[in-house]
């Protein structure tokens, strides 16, 4: 049986895992600490250990102790923004009577009547509209929360994503930039910017050399993080397309091209096959068969 110090230890490295934490890890840990009462020996870490819990049981469809562990923290701090958005996300997970997302949208409206500006349930709004389909929605409440919260980069890239799972290349190309001028230095987002503008680029009638600008954003990314898979592979996919004379012409020379080209390949080739995803292993093969 693990101790409770060793418990504390592990679940505060799965927080700041750069990578998404198994859920069943965390519940077999967290779980024991907060039904015995010893997750209070964590301190005021007791409460990152709660809310680490309820994102879990959500994840793992555990709701009854979703819900145990919210109204912990809601009796705790109950005018919490974290709080509020914390129950809004067991409303939305909920298996009873919340099929259509109603009562979670309705929840999250009686809070924005009270506090038009309390921006995390505003885009806790967004998520449950975005996880309904209803992505048009999404957009207009997430377009007039940038409008207020300008410096939220991370709501500027989300907003592109919702504008790129539309179709609407142009606007994404737009918002990922926004998020890049908060951010400059984000690979994320970079990789982000490329693939709009390689969509762009497929697009007729598009003003602009949107592939040259999708390979700067995807080179810029791999000068930030050389391990980047998704700026590797989207620079690869790019010179696969501008040698091939598609779209318009390049502002890079043949030879340029090439000589990127190779460099990408022989970048590709090295990374481990066994640390790729599936889907990911097999876009690498057909790059490489280019």
């Amino acid at each position: 049986m693990v101790s409770a110090q060793a418990a504390f230890a592990r679940l505060r490295a799965l927080r700041t895992a750069p990578n998404h934490p198994n859920a069943s890890e965390v519940l077999t840990l967290a779980k024991p600490l907060i039904q015995h009462g010893q997750v209070h020996k964590a301190g005021a870490e007791a409460w990152d250990i709660y809310e680490q819990a309820v994102l879990a049981a959500l994840e793992a469809g555990d709701d009854g102790f979703a819900q145990e562990c919210v109204i912990r923290i809601s009796d705790k701090f109950p005018q919490s923004a974290r709080a509020l958005a914390l129950r809004g996300m067991a409303i939305e997970c909920a298996t009873d009577g919340n099929k259509d997302g109603s009562e979670a949208l309705a929840y999250y409206d009686r809070i924005l009547a009270e506090n038009p500006t309390n921006a995390l349930i505003i885009k806790r709004k967004a998520a449950c509209l975005k996880s309904l389909g209803k992505v048009g929605e999404a957009v207009t409440v997430l377009s007039e929360y940038v409008d207020n919260f300008y410096a939220d980069a991370d709501a500027w890239l989300e907003l592109g994503d919702l504008y790129a799972s539309l179709s609407q290349h142009e606007q994404a190309a737009f918002s990922r930039t926004e998020a890049l001028l908060l951010r400059p230095n984000d690979a994320r987002i970079l990789a982000s910017l490329g693939d709009a503008h390689y969509a762009l680029a497929a697009t007729p009638a598009k003003d602009g050399n949107h592939a040259d600008t999708a390979l700067e954003c995807y080179l810029r990314g791999l000068e930030l993080n050389d391990g980047s898979i998704r700026n590797l592979c989207g620079a690869k996919a790019t010179t696969n397309y501008l040698r091939t004379g598609s779209g318009k012409a390049s502002r890079y020379s043949a030879k340029e091209l090439e000589a990127v080209d190779a460099r990408l390949t022989e970048a590709i080739q090295a990374v481990p096959p066994e640390t790729l995803r599936p889907a990911t292993a097999n876009l690498v093969k057909i790059l490489l068969s280019k």
